[in-house]
């Protein structure tokens, strides 16, 4: 059985899944359904989100990746250093690898791409990495703009390694997946895939939301942003409810919980943490609508969870979002009166034949990205490349 290493050293101590994180677990359950035999190098976070991978033969590897093993780690330069300390313990391991045919990484964190690199030239081994967006410069982005900075140079650094090294590079299949395909030029070649997500529906319930946010609280997912819109919407609607689900760093939720009790919004707003898929799907059933305010995304896999669950969507535009575009209600980038503006039109339409058909087309769209369908082109060129590896 051919044996394959997977790298994903950037979750850190954390539990919460992105898009990209699912995208991850869904491809290595697609690879062990191939008959490859899987090791999987990560930190303790992540390992709790593929204990259910382990029955099928999955074998996992923890790696340090912080100095206090506490919720320390999680502060913004503690949890830089976790990402140091991860790659240099991931390389400690160099030699126990050789049989490996083929390494996959799900991302371009330097924490994945060093270790990579380095296990293919010591062992002559393939290389595949998934692309999920490209880092915006450092003084267009919100947050400490010596950690922006830093992130866009190993970003930059990841990229001219990969286009040097890599056997096979995935990206979206937008606007911003063309742009990072540019940037390798067909060297080495690139794969345009799409990102998959679950079927499965959330129980049909009353709306005790009017606004729901799904994922990381942070300044690239636009928190604070979505909690200023709301601040907005409550000076014509007092009564207004939004569900933030999802969680940040420490410092980043103090500050979150700041900006709820400046602006008066304690009885408007619940956060609710991180939650597993089929609870998060029960809380897109029973929301009015889905904002998204972020600054940055390489897919939206919340986005489409909110269509698959036929929940309007409402946000910023971004260039992740043109294949759903005309199933959503986007403003410009930042324009949070804007973007208030058209929540209260859809908000007093709400139901009308027009949004409705609208939701539905947008369900139509969504339902055809399931994991399977979106995967199984991918796993073929994949497969073909590992297994004629060696």
């Amino acid at each position: 059985m051919p044996r394959l290493l997977f790298i994903s050293n950037g979750s850190g101590l954390g539990v919460a899944l992105s898009g990209g994180a699912r995208r991850f677990i869904e491809m290595i359950s697609a690879l062990q359904g191939k008959g490859f035999d899987i090791t999987l190098i990560t930190t303790r976070g992540f390992e709790t989100n593929v204990e259910h991978l382990k029955s099928n033969g999955l074998k996992v590897e923890t790696v340090r990746c912080s100095v206090f093993w506490s919720e320390l780690s999680e502060t913004p330069y503690l949890r830089a250093l976790g990402y140091v300390l991860a790659t240099i313990n991931t390389m400690a391991r160099a030699r126990r690898y050789r049989d490996c045919v083929g390494i996959y990484i799900g991302s371009d964190y330097f924490c994945d791409v060093v270790p990579a690199i380095t296990f293919k030239l010591l062992h002559s081994i393939k290389l595949v990495s998934m692309i999920h967006h490209k880092a915006a410069p450092p003084d267009t982005r919100s947050g400490r703009f010596f950690l922006n900075l830093m992130s866009f140079w190993m970003q930059t650094f990841s990229y001219k390694a990969l286009r040097r090294f890599a056997d096979l590079i995935t990206v979206y299949e937008t606007e911003m997946g063309r742009s990072i395909a540019d940037f390798f030029d067909g060297k080495p070649p690139v794969m345009f895939v799409k990102n998959g997500i679950d079927d499965s529906l959330g129980l049909a319930s009353p709306k005790e939301y009017d606004l729901i946010s799904v994922g990381g609280l942070r300044d690239s997912k636009g928190t604070l942003t979505s909690i200023k819109l709301c601040a907005c919407i409550k000076a014509r609607i007092p009564d207004v409810k939004m569900v933030l689900i999802g969680a940040g760093t420490v410092d980043y939720m103090k500050a979150v919980r700041e900006a709820i009790n400046d602006l008066g919004l304690t009885e408007n707003i619940t956060i609710l943490g991180h939650l597993s898929q089929e609870i998060v799907y029960t809380f897109l059933s029973s929301s009015r609508f889905f904002v998204t305010c972020s600054q940055e995304e390489g897919w939206g896999i919340a986005v489409h969870e909110a269509l698959i669950n036929r929940t309007p969507v409402i946000g910023f535009e971004l260039p992740a979002f043109g294949r759903i575009r005309e199933f959503c209600t986007l403003v410009p980038q930042g324009d949070i009166s804007a973007l208030c503006d058209a929540f209260l039109r859809d908000y007093h339409d709400y139901g009308n034949s027009d949004q409705l058909g609208r939701i539905e087309r947008g369900y139509s769209y969504a339902s055809k990205l399931t994991w399977q369908q979106v995967l199984d082109p991918e796993i073929q060129v994949i497969a073909a490349l590992f297994h004629g590896a060696r």
